[in-house]
């Protein structure tokens, strides 16, 4: 039986500026993968688990974020 691993480096969150509403959960609540610098948001999903970031993802209100992997 073969068992598909997911390596968390190949995941890859998309941010569209367009949905966003700014309410300010991503980066709240998962400050290490969703940041602010030099007034844009970076995401950086290998600072954190899958499972954090695609409950942040999952959480947005906008639905802003598409995950890929």
């Amino acid at each position: 039986m073969r068992v598909k691993v997911r390596k968390e480096s190949t995941m890859k969150v998309i941010w569209d500026s367009n949905k966003c509403i700014h309410s300010g959960n991503c980066v709240n609540s998962l400050p290490t993968a969703f940041f602010i610098q030099d007034d844009k948001l970076i995401v950086k999903p290998e600072n954190a688990s899958w499972e954090e970031v695609l409950k942040v993802v999952s959480a947005c209100p906008a639905k802003a974020f598409t995950v890929k992997e």
